[in-house]
Order: structure tokens, then C-alpha cells, then sequence
């Protein structure tokens, strides 16, 4: 799904392009990644996420974004 930020849109992102990291809006979001027009950091007004975290979102849309069940990551199973 294309994001509503308008910048992020013409650059082609998606929020969650499943299969694709680098593409996912929203990891910008969470790593505070952006450029000028973005918005802000995620979450807002609160204390980042720790980067265990991030990693965790980052593979599981590495993993296609399943609906259910967790990707195999940093050791765990």
C-alpha cells in the first residue's frame, strides 16, 4: 500500500513492500531515516524503538510481511 505522505509516495515507497526492506516507508519511519518532508520520526514524541526491534520489523518484511508466524531472526527460533 502506497503511504498518504506525499513525498514518500512520488519516491515510490510503499509502507510494507513485503520481500523489500529498503523500499518499506515505514522503516525509514522507525530509524528516523528521512528526508526533507517525510514527517517525523516513529514513534512520535516517545523514545525510539530499541534497534533489536527494528531488526525484527526489517525481516519480517525481508520475509514477504507473513500475516501469521514469526521469520527465523538474530538466533531466535
Amino acid at each position: 500500500m502506497a503511504p498518504t505522505n506525499v513525498v514518500a509516495n512520488g519516491a515510490g515507497l510503499k509502507r510494507v513492500d513485503p520481500g523489500n526492506p529498503d523500499n518499506s516507508f515505514i522503516l525509514k519511519k522507525l530509524r528516523g531515516e528521512l528526508v526533507d518532508g517525510e514527517g517525523v520520526q516513529m514513534p512520535k514524541d516517545l523514545k525510539r524503538l530499541h534497534h533489536l526491534h527494528v531488526d525484527l520489523i526489517e525481516e519480517w518484511i525481508g520475509a514477504g510481511a507473513p500475516e501469521t508466524g514469526f521469520p527465523t531472526v538474530l538466533g531466535c527460533h
